[in-house]
């Protein structure tokens, strides 16, 4: 089970949903920090490089802007955070995809040990298999993992 958990940093409260990733049961967490609480000088291995190419583009095909509507804090929409099945040694993109996210950004960590794996763009772990990646006014966060191995599954 994939918790996504949602963090509102003025009202100090956690906001919690939940998804399921198949075949490998990989267990990361989604959560998200005020911008201004995470600085990419904060790890010497940060990195912010974009990864672009023709599946990787196919992800944002239907990305729409964040909305504006009456919701008070971002919260996450699930039909488009679906289940993800990998093949050894190939990559694999774990999308989310977050309304209303204003000034806050998503990251992502490894639930069995909680391990802070990317932060917007910025990676925050030494194995370089994971990518933060975003677009620029878009509500779709993606987390690249390359060659994927058993030890990725849950």
């Amino acid at each position: 089970m994939c918790n996504q958990i949602l963090f509102d940093n003025q009202k100090r409260k956690l906001l919690t949903t939940k998804k399921f990733l198949k075949k490998n049961n990989m267990y990361l967490r989604v959560v998200l920090f005020a911008g201004f609480l995470i600085f990419p000088l904060a790890c010497p291995s940060a990195n912010n490089r974009w990864r672009s190419n023709d599946d990787l583009g196919k992800i944002y095909d239907n990305a729409t802007p964040n909305p504006t509507g009456s919701l008070s804090g971002p919260w996450f929409d699930l039909p488009h955070s679906g289940n993800v099945t990998g093949v050894i040694g190939h990559v694999a993109y774990l999308a989310c995809r977050v309304k209303n996210l204003g000034n806050f950004t998503v990251s992502w960590l490894r639930s069995s040990d909680t391990h802070l794996l990317t932060t917007g763009l910025y990676t925050y772990t030494q194995d370089r298999r994971f990518t933060g990646i975003h677009r620029t006014s878009s509500e779709d966060w993606v987390l690249e993992i390359s060659e994927l191995s058993l030890a990725d599954g849950g």
